[in-house]
């Protein structure tokens, strides 16, 4: 499997997996033909992996939200937007579940990439802002079904509630387990 590599993040790492292979570039490009995304809220950046990956797969405005507990993330979140220059990119470093993340006042965006806390709470509520914040499309990072992480079970919650509906799933072969899930919002 062909490492994913972005010259403006090599100097950066992390203690996390982050979208480290081609097969990312496949999934970010099948869910932009699906969605036809130009604007998206990014909630969970670590070193901007997936960032650049959705930003090469033609999102030309992203918003980023990121509680920044590794020492490289604003750093790379300074390359990334040196890197694009073309693109506007802009960020809150702060819980997505605090009060400051629903005060923080972006245009409406088409989608959102959840990928911060992985807990069934954390999801249910970066679901939540993702949708208050127009986001017409969700895309969910590490679904395993029957997992602690708890992503899967806040998907079908959202879904028992009539707030979404499941487009696609991408297996993550880049960790061996779980999907990458697409969702409608309703």
């Amino acid at each position: 499997m062909y490492k994913l590599q972005y010259d403006h993040l090599r100097k950066f790492s992390s203690s996390e997996g982050y979208w480290s292979t081609i097969d990312c570039i496949k999934v970010a490009n099948s869910i932009i033909d699906i969605t036809k995304a130009n604007s998206m809220l990014e909630i969970g950046f670590n070193i901007g992996y997936s960032a650049a990956t959705w930003i090469q797969s033609g999102i030309k405005t992203l918003y980023i939200i990121d509680i920044n507990y590794h020492p490289d993330t604003e750093a790379a979140l300074h390359a990334t937007k040196e890197t694009f220059t073309d693109v506007h990119v802009d960020w809150l470093l702060a819980n997505s579940t605090h009060q400051i993340a629903k005060d923080w006042v972006i245009p409406t965006v088409d989608m959102a990439f959840i990928d911060g806390e992985h807990t069934f709470e954390a999801t249910l509520s970066d679901s939540m802002l993702s949708i208050e914040k127009g986001a017409k499309w969700l895309a969910y990072d590490d679904v395993i079904e029957g997992h602690s992480n708890g992503i899967h079970a806040a998907i079908v919650k959202l879904e028992e509630q009539g707030l979404i509906d499941l487009i696609q799933a991408w297996p993550m072969t880049w960790t061996e387990q779980g999907y990458v899930v697409l969702v409608k919002v309703l």
